[in-house]
């Protein structure tokens, strides 16, 4: 999966939980903002949560989650 980090098992596995997790963020934002889940809107938006997720991934962390975390470590290590 993109979202997590391509070529890892590790990335997989976090692009999974969120995917899984991003029922709860819709209805979340659907209560938040008022939108009825039955509307037209409504019934689009884990896609247009996960796509836009997606895109800012693939913008700003082209490696997925998986890469920023191995970047963070690599610095961390770096300087100690």
């Amino acid at each position: 999966m993109v979202l997590g980090g391509i070529g890892t098992l590790s990335g997989a596995v976090i692009g999974g939980i969120i995917y899984s997790f991003s029922a709860n963020l819709v209805s979340h934002v659907n209560s938040l903002t008022g939108v009825n889940p039955t509307s037209n809107l409504g019934s689009n938006m884990q896609g247009i949560i996960f796509g836009v997720l997606l895109i800012l991934t693939m913008l700003f962390a082209p490696r997925g989650i998986a890469g920023v975390v191995q970047r963070i470590r690599s610095f961390v290590h770096s300087r100690s």
